[in-house]
């Protein structure tokens, strides 16, 4: 298809719809001629009243036959011998017929092609735009001023411009409120809901949630370089943190199911809260938000640690989000210093295990060394025989030999 592109020709106005034109009055718009104008198409055509002629500029007019101004005011001509007197163009001759009046061509409408506010001068009129509109180079027709287009707006960072005829109005993105002097993104989960955020008037500004406990353990808060609080996309960045979040999930380590056999991560499904967002000069787009799912959110270093991996750089990059910072909002505080808590005793110390183990050995070996004694008597008892000696009568123990020699035992 050619391309092409309307011209306007003198004398003729480009309509609205850009294709069509309409004659131009220049006898209403800019008074060209000194007594009588007509109109024509596309142009216009100059006479004078009876006694005059045009000059060579075909405009002005002059008396067929000149007289001295004798008690004209302004100016006099001979019209058929007889001398009268007549006014220049913007005024009018008075009843006694030498006299000239200014004529308030804003007195009538009717005198003046005024768009808005006209502006009498002596032997004339200027037309006037009111705040919001400037004078169109046709001296007449005023058109609004697009104050968003010539940056005259004092919009809040991150609040949008929207020009209204002859002023403007500064309005937040969609799904966003100007809290605290800037656009702020509120996105609260649905109710009735165990992750219902709840509100409170002395912890936050009118309109604020305050999000609960267990939220606040889950929140996350991620810097977004290059981007502004009106190219931001709320639902274009839940995706890209879902997309993160669960190619973290599908790894083998990552703790993201409480029970001992694995989801699939086909099966995980979760939510993407968006709590804040709020635009900053120097750092950039700061997003606070929270991950979850049924009936669980999930940790805030679990979430921060799915973003740190260069896989979900990419992610997030893929979604047009280059993220700076990763920071958890509220980590856990830290163990304090104290006497420590009595607690109860759970089990046998070392040295107690110890001192148990060696007075069960020492009882064993002395248990086999008295074993060792009795039986060493009791044999000693079966091995002593009482002989009868001859001599003194005595009785001597005399100890056997276990093997009794053959002259013994005969």
């Amino acid at each position: 298809e050619p391309l092409f592109r309307s011209v306007r020709l003198s004398g003729f106005v480009i309509n609205s719809d850009g294709k069509s034109c309409d004659d131009v009055n220049e006898c209403l718009t800019s008074r060209p001629c000194h007594q009588i104008c007509t109109n024509t198409d596309g142009s216009f055509k100059c006479s004078c009243d009876e006694g005059f002629r045009l000059d060579s500029d075909n405009a002005t007019c002059i008396a067929n036959e000149a007289c001295t101004l004798s008690s004209c005011l302004q100016r006099c001509a001979l019209i058929k011998g007889v001398k009268t007197c007549f006014c220049r163009p913007g005024f009018q001759l008075q009843s006694d017929g030498e006299t000239c009046l200014d004529i308030d061509e804003c007195a009538n409408s009717r005198d003046n092609n005024c768009d808005q506010s006209c502006l009498n001068r002596n032997g004339s009129f200027v037309c006037n735009c009111t705040s919001g509109f400037k004078l169109n180079t046709d001296g007449h027709t005023c058109d609004d001023v697009n104050e968003c287009l010539l940056s005259l707006s004092d919009c809040s960072p991150g609040q949008l411009c929207v020009n209204t005829e002859g002023s403007f109005r500064c309005q937040c993105p969609a799904g966003t409120s100007f809290v605290n002097g800037s656009c702020q993104v509120i996105v609260l989960p649905p109710t009735p809901t165990p992750l219902a955020v709840t509100a409170s008037a002395s912890s936050a500004p009118t309109g604020v949630p305050t999000p609960s406990a267990s939220i606040q353990e889950g929140l996350v808060a991620v810097t977004i370089q290059n981007l502004t609080l009106a190219e931001f996309n709320a639902t274009q960045f839940a995706r890209a943190i879902e997309e993160a979040f669960l190619n973290h999930c599908n790894t083998p380590s990552a703790p993201c199911t409480e029970s001992n056999s694995r989801k699939r991560r086909n099966t995980l499904v979760v939510d993407v809260v968006i709590v804040s967002v709020i635009e900053t000069a120097s750092s950039g787009l700061k997003v606070t938000f929270y991950v979850s799912t049924t009936g669980r959110i999930f940790s805030a270093d679990l979430v921060a640690n799915s973003l740190t991996s260069a896989n979900s750089t990419a992610t997030l990059k893929s979604f047009g989000f280059t993220v700076t910072q990763i920071q958890v909002v509220n980590p856990p505080a830290p163990t304090t210093s104290g006497t420590p808590t009595p607690t109860e005793k759970k089990g046998l110390t070392d040295a107690e295990i110890v001192g148990i183990v060696a007075g069960v050995v020492g009882g064993v070996v002395f248990l086999i060394m008295l074993s060792i004694v009795i039986y060493w008597i009791a044999q000693s008892k079966k091995s002593v025989k009482v002989i009868p000696v001859d001599g003194d009568q005595e009785l001597k123990l005399i100890r056997a030999s276990k093997k009794s020699s053959p002259a013994a035992s005969s």
